[in-house]
């Protein structure tokens, strides 16, 4: 029996039923699966069990450098898996995240970055059009 070895796409996120819907839309897609880890502190010990090829990081909206600290994330997926695509999911009505993922995007720390209010199917597209 021949294994198809599945694509991993890691998602990490604060609001759980936003990515338990994008895991079950990921689900359709052919030879791709999506895990889902919600907080900062779990993203790098996914990435090491998972091995993800793309990674989704939520930037949430609260108090604090929560774009920063997706950032950061991001930065902690790579360092375990160098060559996993990574996009944030930033809010689109925070100018200091919309900053940070445009200066990302930039510099090449990050490979794209989606806003809250972009539709599943455009994020499922975006997602699969990194996938190996």
């Amino acid at each position: 029996m021949e294994w198809i070895k599945q694509t991993i796409v890691l998602l990490v996120f604060w609001r759980r039923a936003v990515a338990e819907h994008i895991i079950l839309k990921v689900g359709e897609l052919p030879d791709v699966e999506a895990v889902g880890v919600y907080s900062f502190s779990e993203a790098r010990s996914a990435a090491v069990t998972y091995q993800p090829a793309v990674a989704l990081v939520e930037i949430p909206e609260r108090r604090g450098e929560p774009a920063i600290e997706a950032l950061a994330a991001c930065d902690d997926i790579k360092e375990v898996v160098p060559l996993c695509k990574t996009v944030l999911l930033c809010p689109e009505s925070d100018d200091e995240s919309v900053q940070v993922c445009v200066d990302a995007k930039k510099a090449g720390s990050i490979d794209d970055f989606l806003f809250y209010d972009s539709s599943v199917y455009y994020t499922l597209s975006k997602l699969e059009s990194l996938c190996p």
